[in-house]
């Protein structure tokens, strides 16, 4: 029997991963391009799409090459969600750079519509959001009254509204397809979430027109087949990924949940990237949060959608690439982790890490980063010690209102990403949830998410039960932290922080 191969795609934040495995998944080759983060004014972030689509060939020519492989069975991507961009569905090319997630300029237009308690409540509802720079909505407002050249080719019917997914699919299909998944259009604050449909009220709201919005399939499903990528890649890799169907699509985190194995109700998983993201799989059902999270599809397949509760933590990679290039307390993560080892705690020193704000449970986009506490005495390693203790606090806040949102506790926390390779940080977590942390034995949950799927739809493997059971195979030998000290301490650490807040809140506001 032939080999299968999965060839699965991440597009993050910060770089591009292409990830090939076998039909066992197992990893055959790995590449990974970073790309300019472009920043233009404060609160401004911004990356290159073109330069995001080089990326994108190359990693793939570098994995393909580098596992020797001549054909590819099956294309599987995820993407970042909320980013945003204009192209021309014509030739391609994008109108301006796409706006990233965590940019802000449109904020203050944001928090003016959420003045409208009805307006509010009605987009909750539809949703599951918030009225937020965040999502894609505002960013793509944005676009279309900046943009020049997006009225005459939204004239012509060739502008395309795309998340990062979507552009990259019409890339690599020459154009055929322009479509998106549920759980990437759920994320655009344009998306009925129950009736997994694009909402004409908030269309007329954000004036977006949908005929220039990507097509939206389940996220397992056709994508469509890839084309011939570009002339200056060789041809025995260009004819290994040619005519290759694309059959995955799925935000990132979700894709998380799918590579922690999160398939049942009640599963939980927080991935430590740029950001802090747990999600918590809620089943068949959408749960209004009352508890300052957000509701959202995790993924739609055969028609039947999965849902889960979001709640964010925007900066937490982002606070240890401060603390290194910002500040210079470390040259490396490894020298900040060892900063913070070398002292047994912050000798009362309190870090609320809100370098972009406060998203869940809080939402204030006014908030400010600070350290809290410090004496004569304050050291740099106290000072690392507290930023990572203000990550693991503020995850301990998302985790609090899921358990209040669902009424289930939280027994333990699967978790991947750059970050769970501190110790420090890691410890940290477990004592501050009081359960224990369970880090995978796969770091890139993501590419690998998408690659079960894959494999699923493949029949290679049989549905949710076998990623279950591969899974647990694979993770045997996880690294576990144990909660190390006693619900009061835990109680006091928690509350000090939570008195922190209280004073960054509504500071970029004054």
């Amino acid at each position: 029997m032939a080999t299968i191969r999965i060839l699965g795609i991440d597009q993050g934040t910060s770089g591009t991963r292409a990830t090939l495995v076998d039909e066992d998944g197992r990893v055959l080759a790995h590449a990974y391009r970073g790309h300019v983060q472009h920043c233009p004014r404060p609160g401004w972030v911004e990356h290159d799409a073109a330069e995001i689509w080089r990326n994108t060939c190359a990693v793939i020519e570098e994995a393909v090459a580098r596992a020797a492989v001549t054909r590819v069975d099956a294309l599987a991507i995820a993407n970042p969600g909320e980013t945003v961009l204009l192209f021309d569905r014509d030739t391609g090319q994008p109108l301006h750079h796409a706006l990233v997630w965590q940019d802000l300029r449109v904020q203050p237009d944001m928090e003016r519509r959420a003045r409208d308690k009805s307006v509010a409540r009605k987009v909750a509802e539809i949703t599951g959001l918030r009225l937020d720079a965040y999502f894609s909505a505002g960013k793509i407002r944005w676009l279309l009254d900046n943009v020049p050249a997006a009225a005459p080719l939204l004239a012509q019917c060739r502008l395309g509204i795309a998340t990062i997914d979507a552009f990259l699919i019409h890339r690599l299909t020459g154009g055929r397809s322009f479509v998106t998944d549920a759980s990437t259009a759920a994320r655009t604050l344009l998306f009925d979430i129950r009736a997994n449909r694009y909402d004409p009220w908030l269309l007329e709201l954000f004036g977006v027109p949908l005929e220039a919005l990507p097509d939206v399939r389940d996220s397992v499903g056709d994508f469509g087949t890839v084309s011939r990528l570009s002339d200056a890649i060789a041809d025995p890799i260009a004819d290994a990924i040619a005519g290759t169907p694309i059959l995955v699509g799925l935000v990132d985190q979700p894709a998380a949940m799918i590579g922690h194995a999160c398939l049942d109700e009640g599963d939980i998983k927080a991935t430590y990237g740029t950001g802090c993201f747990v999600y918590r799989n809620t089943g068949e059902r959408p749960r209004p949060s009352r508890q300052g999270l957000l509701g959202t599809i995790a993924w739609r397949r055969e028609g039947k959608t999965t849902y889960a509760l979001d709640g964010g933590v925007f900066a937490a990679g982002s606070v240890l690439s401060w603390l290194r290039d910002g500040l210079g307390l470390g040259d490396t993560s490894a020298a900040l982790n060892a900063l913070a080892s070398s002292t047994a705690d912050t000798e009362g020193v309190v870090c609320v890490p809100a370098l972009a704000g406060l998203a869940a449970p809080h939402w204030d986009r006014s908030a400010r980063a600070a350290w809290l506490g410090m004496t004569l005495a304050t050291t740099r390693a106290h000072l690392v010690r507290a930023a990572f203790e203000g990550i693991a606090a503020r995850v301990a806040q998302v985790v609090g209102a899921m358990e209040a949102d669902s009424g289930l506790d939280v027994t333990r926390l699967r978790v991947d990403g750059g970050l769970t390779e501190s110790s420090v940080l890691m410890q940290m977590q477990a004592d501050l949830l009081g359960v224990p942390i369970e880090v995978s034995v796969e770091p890139e949950a993501t590419v690998m998410g998408v690659c079960y799927l894959a494999l699923t739809a493949l029949s290679c493997w049989r549905d949710h039960t076998e990623i279950r059971e591969r899974v647990a195979a694979r993770d045997a030998a996880a690294r576990v932290y144990e909660p190390s000290i006693g619900r009061a301490e835990r109680e006091e650490r928690l509350a000090r922080f939570a008195r922190a807040i209280v004073l960054t809140r509504g500071w970029g506001s004054e």
